[in-house]
């Protein structure tokens, strides 16, 4: 019967939320919630001229918000994201970085990171010379 009941309790307990924004149709809806992108990204290039309607409106939103990495990725700009003020705009992998040092910081993390890619962002990496040609091509192929 106890654990049962204790089941039962950890059930009840668990809210799952929605998050503010999910999708590019988020973002662009939701007039209430800023969208934040960094300007090293260049994600003009991408949204501006693309001849899609939502990215068009997309870029209309981010422009007058877009700043430096470091000031898009500071408390300021995570309270915004925490009070659902905020979305942030950035390649997946930096996101889930700068959200485990987040995590490491302060004990824990309730960021939503959406699983809705809008774009595949580019990741330079850099190869040995010395590594086998073989390789290379496994790897050039994805």
């Amino acid at each position: 019967m106890n654990v049962f009941q204790s089941l039962l309790v950890s059930k009840l307990t668990i809210i799952k939320t929605k998050p503010v924004v999910d999708s590019m149709q988020d973002l662009v809806s939701k007039t209430d919630v800023k969208g934040l992108a960094p300007i090293e990204v260049e994600i003009q290039e991408v949204l501006k001229d693309s001849g899609i309607p939502l990215y068009e409106e997309a870029w209309k939103k981010l422009e007058s918000t877009i700043s430096t990495s470091d000031e898009m990725l500071s408390e300021i700009s995570y309270r915004e994201v925490m009070e659902g003020k905020a979305s942030i705009v950035h390649g997946q992998l930096i996101l889930k970085s700068v959200l485990q040092e987040y995590f490491q910081t302060n004990g824990r993390c309730d960021f939503h990171l959406s699983e809705n890619y809008f774009f595949p962002f580019p990741l330079l990496m850099g190869l040995r010379k010395t590594l086998p040609k073989e390789f290379q091509r496994k790897f050039n192929s994805g």
